[in-house]
């Protein structure tokens, strides 16, 4: 058998066996990701939480760099045999995709032995946040009770014949929990900080915030993927297009530090506010670069039309034209990604590590991927057609394969089987995805205008206690035994009679001079 191939060309892919592999593979990674934004939480200071954003997004585009290059290059069988081989050996790359996965598991694991090794951490900032507020309260109730009982003992004094030294109240204070005591509470379960999630959605703040996020990545990229389609539906190859993303990957590195400055000032989601509309003004330079990408199209062979032509290139002027569209759209989407991750990473409760970062970030990959999904199934409905009959002539394009045609009827249908004519044809009218790129264009002009700057405004105003999670108040489950509120005990109670007259306070407590 051939070792370079297509899928299943050979013997059936087992999909559900892969699946379940991919599903451990990710779920695994993923979980890795959420240790790793909690860590980036409590690694950095306040003042320079904003660098959670440039160092995601450089680490990110850095492993995609050096994972998908190699294996891309490396495992193809044409790459190496012209450049690194002498001789070359048929359908057999330098490295295989198996081999691939084994050295990076293993660079997982010997990665994770180190941080292990050299790297110790503190218990977790939840459980000692939940026995300090809780102790400051109880605390603080008991110098409340303390106070309004002397109050009320010195006036009873000035007005008692008794000598003061016959009439004491006791005080008690209690000790701050050291680290052992803490230690030997119980720790939040997991069932809890579940909870705590679902708390941390019903906080308005953070509700106003996820609606944000949802419209924005809705409107900003969900026709990425229909873009790409596009193109190569209209003639781009998809091998050079795949060459050509790798391109700007050193943008990748060098915009998230050039953004630093407004990652970590104290407006990024304002900033964010006055990206979206240049985003999506860039969006719909797509419509005239996909609707002419047949006209740079340079054919090398005589057929007829495009779709049976083997080999294509396109002239340099689309090239420069695609360059400068694809940079745009870069500096924009590089800056609207550090800029939201940003302002997740201000305000994100470090209490509970990268769950809560991760929710946040979670909202913009299924708003990002449901949004792709729903793009790509309303292209076709929103396409308009009409049956055309049409006359060919024989005089065609200098520099394309598009035949001239004549147009001589007009009907709406859904497709060439809707046309009865022996001459008649089902011709795309206006393509369904520009649709999508004009309505993204002024829902988000509309949204930007009526909700996205001035809220962003509203929350930047917030304190950051609006977005912190309070396990006092709602943990009241918890497994280290409080309750949301202190409780007064039966011995703790005072009798108080009315002030006007001589009142007898009757009270565990004394008061010692």
């Amino acid at each position: 058998d051939k070792l370079w191939s297509p899928t299943g060309s050979h013997h059936p892919v087992d999909i559900i066996q892969l699946t379940i592999i991919f599903f451990i593979l990710i779920f695994s990674v993923a979980t890795q990701d959420i240790a790793v934004d909690g860590w980036a939480l409590t690694l950095l200071t306040k003042k320079n939480i904003g660098w959670v954003s440039t160092c995601n997004k450089v680490g990110q585009s850095l492993g995609f760099a050096l994972a998908y290059i190699p294996l891309v290059c490396l495992e193809s069988p044409s790459i190496p045999n012209k450049y690194f081989r002498r001789t070359p050996i048929e359908d057999k790359g330098l490295i295989t995709f198996s081999g691939f996965l084994y050295a990076t598991g293993f660079s997982f694991m010997i990665v994770n032995t180190i941080v292990v090794i050299f790297r110790h951490e503190k218990r977790s900032k939840l459980d000692r946040r939940i026995l300090r507020r809780s102790h400051s309260m109880s605390v603080e109730h008991t110098a409340n009770v303390n106070y309004q009982s002397g109050v009320g003992t010195e006036n009873e004094m000035k007005n008692s014949k008794l000598p003061t030294s016959d009439f004491s109240i006791e005080t008690g204070t209690k000790s701050q929990p050291n680290d052992g005591e803490m230690n030997e509470r119980g720790e939040v379960s997991l069932f809890n900080t579940y909870r705590a999630l679902i708390r941390i959605i019903q906080l308005k703040p953070v509700a106003i915030f996820t609606i944000m996020t949802v419209i924005l990545m809705m409107c900003t990229f969900s026709t990425y993927s229909a873009t790409n389609l596009k193109l190569i539906e209209y003639g781009f190859p998809k091998e050079e297009l795949g060459l050509f993303n790798l391109l700007f990957l050193p943008l990748d590195f060098i915009l998230p530090f050039m953004f630093v400055r407004c990652t970590i000032g104290p407006r990024p989601l304002t900033i964010l506010a006055m990206t979206l509309i240049p985003k999506l003004l860039i969006n719909c330079l797509n419509i005239p670069i996909t609707h002419f990408t047949p006209y740079f199209r340079i054919s090398t062979n005589d057929t007829l039309m495009m779709n049976n032509s083997t080999h294509a290139s396109f002239s340099w002027a689309f090239y420069a034209i695609l360059t400068t569209e694809f940079t745009l759209d870069r500096i924009v989407s590089n800056l609207i990604f550090v800029l939201h991750l940003a302002f997740c990473a201000k305000i994100s409760d470090p209490a509970i590590g990268g769950t809560y970062l991760t929710l946040l970030t979670t909202v913009i990959n299924l708003a990002g991927v449901l949004g792709s999904s729903l793009c790509l199934r309303l292209i076709e409905p929103l396409t308009f057609r009409s049956c055309k009959r049409t006359e060919i002539y024989p005089g065609l394009y200098s520099n394309s394969s598009v035949a001239l045609v004549n147009i001589t009827s007009n009907i709406t249908c859904s497709g060439n089987k809707d046309c009865t004519g022996a001459t008649e044809s089902c011709v795309k009218l206006f393509d369904g995805y520009y649709v999508q790129l004009i309505a993204f264009l002024i829902i988000g002009i509309i949204f930007t205008i009526c909700l996205l700057y001035p809220k962003a405004k509203y929350l930047e105003s917030l304190p950051p206690s609006e977005f912190l999670y309070d396990p006092t108040v709602r943990l009241c489950c918890c497994p280290c035994g409080l309750s949301n509120q202190p409780k007064i005990g039966a011995s703790d109670r005072a009798i108080i009679s009315d002030n006007n007259t001589n009142h007898e306070v009757y009270t565990n407590y004394s008061h010692e001079k």
